[in-house]
């Protein structure tokens, strides 16, 4: 298989409707930015997608079948994690306060990877536990800065989201999985 990237930006013509659309879904379908949730938080994928045409009609128009909707939050950094599989390609979305931000993606070997001890994230997931490897002291692979467009990326690369000069808070970010994952657009 040939090598991945740990992202690729995607171009979404209705990117600022989509955005004060989850907006407002968020707002008025949930309690998600009242209730003081943070972090990774699932949202009903069908609502969603049915009150947002211009989000599904960018997905149809990218040939992809959304399995899963979900939105993270945050206040303060994200630190150094992989994602659970079976999920490698995922899309996120800017939804709101993402400047001031930085998305880090680190190089670490799959060996070591493979040697991490596991444990149990929030959702009862089994998964390589990184929270030996410092990741001020891991080589950067890549990063982003002011996530401002639509990106795939690749969550098994171990990566953060750090907060360096936002001054607007929560960081809302849209995250979705698909059936048909998307890993050409990584390659």
């Amino acid at each position: 298989m040939d090598k991945l990237h740990t992202h690729a930006e995607l171009e979404c013509k209705d990117l600022d409707i989509i955005q004060s659309k989850i907006y407002d879904f968020l707002l008025t379908q949930t309690m998600l930015l009242t209730d003081g949730s943070k972090n990774w938080q699932f949202l009903d994928t069908k609502q969603l997608i049915v009150n947002i045409p211009e989000l599904a009609n960018f997905f149809i128009e990218n040939k992809l079948y959304v399995r899963q909707a979900s939105v993270t939050i945050l206040y303060e950094d994200l630190p150094l994690h992989l994602d659970t599989l079976p999920m490698i390609a995922k899309i996120n979305i800017p939804v709101k306060n993402t400047q001031g931000w930085v998305n880090r993606w680190y190089d670490v070997s799959e060996e070591t990877i493979a040697n991490l001890p596991r444990s149990h994230n929030q959702f009862g997931d089994e998964q390589e536990d990184v929270s030996s490897l410092n990741a001020d002291t891991l080589p950067v692979l890549t990063e982003i800065y002011d996530l401002n467009k639509p990106i795939v990326f690749h969550s098994r690369i171990p990566h953060s989201v750090i907060k360096l000069t936002a001054t607007e808070l929560p960081r809302i970010v849209a995250s979705f999985t698909f059936v048909n994952q998307p890993m050409h657009l990584l390659k």
